[in-house]
């Protein structure tokens, strides 16, 4: 995979490459448009100019190796040299942001050091932010491909970067208006790529989050930026030094820190990483080196590759990046030294206005606002957004409305600003919606049912509100299709019609010790009404009528393979789990009660069915305990109908009936009497990340009467030793098992999402 994502990168990039080559000089500087801002920083810098020479820190791009900049800013500071304005590429771009917002490098530090950048890397936003259905829908697809017209699926990145947008935001309140970099505390510019023209665009106002995205925004990982007519991506492919710029605004002096790999010659170019590095530095080699001229000290860290490359993020990585950096300056303490002598100590952050990061610091909202949706949808989310006016809110509660509202899948990101300068903020929620419709895709195989397949489209149904449309088709032994319209409103109910065909094809299925063959056709309609609930709470009722048809089944009487019910129903859930294969905290819970009514029976009084299950996760360490408890009742006054019959027994609930209840141990399924009840344990070790090894047992009891129950001739029991690997597309499991069902042991083999 990784391979495949750098070919796409290489690909990208080339036609830049070749455009940039005929750019001419003023595509590493400033843009004539930026005359005016040129004017203001250069007044500034001749106010200065008339005590002192005038300082400014260049700080190039790098991806994880930006870290040394850290370790340069805290030698700086304690040599007392001023600086007075700071340019930065890419990860530069970041660090020298922060910086110039008023963050010490001692901040900086411990922030670099704290963050999960597997996370911040990614949009993933945790499981127990996604709403049920899409939450069941992403744990069932492998692939799946949100589209609005055919040919609007491709996207134009990996990452979309909504989590590292709002890392941005969250440590940028007070500056998070439209404003001007070079008043900060510290003025401030940066360098993004525009793909379009293939020049350089300078960063010196407007939203600092969007500028900040912008710089290090690689190519083909993370999606462009798109902003008044531009399509902004990683400065390192125009600018990655940009020691000229410095000078243009006004420096006297120039200090760079330069982060660029050892330029690689004819044995070193090998693999795709060879290849796009090249690429990137084609693109910006005559930049490159006039910033290596331009500037008067360049500061350069020893981080050789692949011990110290762009994705070097682990904390060991980051601790040894950060403190070569600090080496690095001080092995240039001379020349910094002689700088001081003509500029004078400085005194750093002895008071003014700085930027508040909500991580460490609670800040007061007055209001919520959104933008990017109608009013209409806007009153939909308020109703999400737990958020009253004029409270104390800090990251965590702001990243979790943003996950709230980008678990619905109606959004390709949401993003948030903190409006004002300073308490009480304006929430603004940044809605950037997504393509309506989706395509899935699913393939597994287990040693029960071989090759299976599941093919899902979606039409509107990743909208906030109004009509959608859901085909669904399992191909396979046990195949299904279901159809299913729903109407959601901006304000109320759920309304929702479904139509279901499930025709099953088994034998070796288990009943009083005799192997018996199932063949059964079942048609499903039914009308719901659901909303009652969010996010992870659900609540739905309704009505449905079932038609089976049924052959070759031991006991069921072949003058009538037929049978019809209309039911009523009402089902309640929660899923708190943090993962549905391998959970390690949380806990889940289902209850349903229907009454069922035979159509053309004799008999036809109601039969009542309840069930409910439970499960939980506790972890330790590497270690995660997870009980569960299962039970369903079937009452009538006669013998329950097979297609209402409890069922069962292996990995994968739901497979040949609705109702089977999986069960450790017990290959395939086995048809019990009317009341069952199955509780069970598993103990799982995880020696190395996304491996598992597992204990599983379970004990169950199943009789036709109360008083019958847990008693030694109706209970049985089952455990398996099971391993698996939990691939992105899907787990690869394998178990060996035993039941006290059929005293055998088995194997069960299967790779893939279960459906």
């Amino acid at each position: 995979m990784k391979s495949k994502l750098l070919s796409i990168i290489a690909l990208a990039l080339l036609p830049l490459c070749l455009k940039a080559q005929d750019l001419s000089v003023s595509g590493f500087g400033m843009d004539p448009s930026d005359e005016a801002a040129v004017k203001e920083i250069n007044a500034r810098m001749d106010s200065i100019r008339r005590h002192r020479p005038t300082v400014a820190l260049v700080l190039g791009g790098g991806g994880a190796r930006g870290a040394a900049h850290v370790g340069v800013l805290k030698y700086i500071e304690e040599r007392g040299l001023p600086i007075d304005l700071v340019v930065g590429t890419s990860m530069g771009g970041l660090v020298g942001g922060l910086y110039s917002m008023g963050y010490s490098p001692t901040q900086l530090d411990s922030l670099l050091r704290s963050i999960d950048w597997e996370w911040l890397l990614s949009d993933d936003l945790g499981r127990r932010y996604v709403p049920k259905q899409r939450m069941r829908y992403q744990e069932t697809f492998a692939l799946t491909i949100p589209f609005g017209k055919i040919g609007d699926a491709i996207p134009s990145g990996v990452v979309r970067g909504q989590n590292v947008t709002n890392l941005f935001a969250g440590m940028s309140a007070g500056f998070a208006d439209s404003t001007d970099f070079l008043r900060f505390p510290v003025p401030f510019a940066c360098v993004s790529t525009e793909l379009v023209s293939g020049r350089a665009k300078v960063w010196h106002s407007g939203s600092i989050v969007t500028a900040l995205r912008s710089t290090m925004s690689i190519p083909a990982l993370f999606t462009p930026v798109k902003k008044d007519g531009m399509v902004l991506a990683d400065g390192g492919m125009r600018n990655n030094y940009p020691s000229v710029l410095a000078k243009q605004m006004g420096a006297d002096l120039v200090i760079g820190v330069d982060l660029s790999e050892e330029a690689k010659d004819f044995d070193d170019v090998n693999n795709l990483v060879d290849v796009v590095t090249q690429m990137v530095l084609m693109m910006s080699r005559d930049a490159y080196r006039r910033g290596l001229e331009a500037a008067d000290i360049n500061i350069k860290p020893d981080l050789p590759v692949p011990q110290y490359g762009m994705l070097s993020f682990s904390g060991p990585a980051i601790d040894s990046i950060i403190r070569r950096g600090y080496r690095a300056s001080a092995g240039r303490m001379a020349e910094i030294d002689a700088i001081v002598q003509k500029t004078g100590k400085a005194s750093y952050r002895t008071g003014g206005r700085h930027a508040t990061d909500v991580g460490t610091t609670p800040v007061r909202i007055k209001d919520v606002e959104f933008e990017g949706i109608s009013a209409e949808e806007a009153r939909l989310l308020r109703r999400k957004v737990k958020l009253p006016g004029d409270m104390k809110v800090d990251r965590d509660k702001l990243e979790e409305q943003v996950a709230t509202l980008y678990g619905t899948g109606a959004f390709n990101t949401v993003e948030y600003s903190l409006l004002g300068t300073g308490e009480p903020y304006t929430l603004l929620l940044k809605g950037d919606k997504g393509y309506p419709n989706r395509f899935g895709l699913g393939v597994r195989y287990d040693s029960e049912e071989l090759v299976s397949a599941i093919i899902n489209l979606g039409l509107g149904t990743r909208r906030i509100s109004g009509h959608s449309l859901d085909m669904t088709a399992k191909i396979g032994l046990n195949s299904y299709g279901a159809l299913e319209y729903k109407y959601r409103p901006a304000a109320g109910l759920v309304l929702g019609v479904k139509s279901y065909l499930h025709m099953t094809d088994r034998s070796k299925l288990m009943h009083e010790d005799m192997d018996i063959t199932i063949h059964m056709l079942q048609s499903s309609q039914e009308f719901s009404i659901s909303g009652f609930g969010t996010g992870k709470f659900d609540l739905q009722m309704g009505v449905r009528h079932d038609f089976f048809r049924i052959r070759d089944l031991l006991y069921y009487s072949p003058e009538s393979p037929n049978s019809s019910f209309l039911s009523a129903f009402f089902r309640a859930g929660y899923d708190g789990l943090d993962s549905g294969y391998f959970p390690k905290k949380g806990w889940k819970a289902d209850a349903q009660y229907a009454a069922w009514l035979p159509l053309g029976k004799e008999d036809n009084s109601p039969i009542h069915v309840v069930n409910g299950n439970f499960c939980a996760a506790l972890t330790s360490g590497r270690v995660t305990f997870t009980p569960s408890a299962w039970l369903r009742f079937v009452l009538s006054g006669s013998d329950e109908p097979v297609p209402l019959s409890n069922m069962v027994g292996g990995m994968i609930g739901g497979r040949y009936l609705e109702q089977q209840v999986p069960f450790a141990g017990i290959s395939n399924a086995i048809l019990t009497p009317s009341l069952l009840g199955v509780a069970g344990l598993s103990v799982s070790w995880e020696p190395f990340d996304r491996h598992f090894i597992s204990v599983m047992g379970n004990v169950g009891d199943s009789a036709f009467s109360f008083e019958d129950m847990a008693k030694k001739d109706t209970m049985f029991a089952g455990a398996a030793l099971q391993y698996a690997y939990y691939f992105p597309f899907g787990p690869i499991k394998a178990d060996v098992h035993w039941s006290t069902i059929n005293r055998k042991f088995g194997v069960y083999l299967s790779v893939g999402y279960d459906f």
